[in-house]
């Protein structure tokens, strides 16, 4: 499992990745599970991919894979 990177702020390691769309059962329970932060439903070219639970800082550039 690839871990989360440290916040490029204060260095934190307890970072999540943002997850964007409406959320659906898989979705719901990482968040519950401090696994994910949602980020909403929309997506811009500047929407962030990963949040620092410390800090609030959130940074990347979210991409959509096409796995």
């Amino acid at each position: 499992m690839k871990e989360n990177p440290k916040c490029p702020k204060c260095g934190s390691e307890n970072t999540l990745p943002i997850g964007y769309g409406y959320p659906g059962p898989g979705m719901v329970e990482a968040y519950r599970k401090g696994e994910l932060e949602l980020g909403g439903c929309c997506i811009s070219e500047d929407s962030p991919s990963w949040c620092c639970k410390d800090c609030k800082n959130s940074w990347g550039k979210f991409s959509i894979r096409s796995d």
